[in-house]
């Protein structure tokens, strides 16, 4: 099992935390636009990361129209945000928007909290983001959350942890996988013989 990391950033934070996971699996990462120019085939586990803005996980579309002309791909899906990870609901939800139901049943779905960083925002971006502000704010009202207001300035809450159990589930994925290759080959090997001795 060979994965990459694919993702789509506009602030940094995708990008960052791609960058982590690539470490930790010893892979490739490379941002969506170049992925297009990349030999997809040579890979067997594509682990895909968008922002969420509106509720969307940016270019996930994008990438799974282009992994429908590659057969045989798991696909492994990291949004980032900054929605609090008491908000479970609020979480799921966005799975529930980007993820069709057969999907959501075979497709590995991470979130992973970041930030907001209002410099690297585009304008559209910026005005978005004062728009749902309010509605945010009442949402983390109604949580329960100590601190219910955005902030107004950036920040930044991302962590190498909450990588872990991406992580944990590809070298569980790619293990197994390996075994399985070994036990398909010496049956392969094992037939042979048989075949050559009869």
């Amino acid at each position: 099992m060979k994965p990459i990391v694919i993702y789509k950033s506009k602030t940094g934070f995708t990008e960052k935390y791609g960058q982590w996971i690539a470490e930790e699996l010893r892979c490739k990462s490379l941002p969506l636009k170049k992925a297009k120019q990349e030999n997809l085939q040579d890979y067997n586990l594509i682990i895909y990361g968008g922002g969420i803005y509106a509720g969307i996980i940016v270019g996930l579309k994008e990438m799974k129209k282009l992994l429908s002309a590659l057969p045989n791909k798991n696909l492994v899906v990291y949004c980032t945000g900054a929605t609090p990870l008491e908000m479970t609901e609020k979480i799921a939800e966005v799975k529930k928007v980007n993820l069709k139901d057969y999907e959501r049943s075979n497709i590995p779905f991470y979130y992973f909290l970041s930030g907001l960083n209002y410099e690297r925002m585009g304008f559209f971006s910026r005005i978005i983001m004062k728009l749902m502000s309010s509605q945010l704010e009442k949402e983390l009202n109604q949580s329960g959350t100590e601190n219910s207001k955005v902030p107004e300035k950036s920040f930044d809450l991302s962590d190498r942890k909450y990588i872990e159990p991406l992580v944990r589930y590809v070298k569980w994925l790619t293990h197994h996988s390996h075994i399985s290759y070994i036990i398909y080959t010496s049956i392969i090997i094992h037939v042979t013989r048989i075949y050559e001795i009869c």
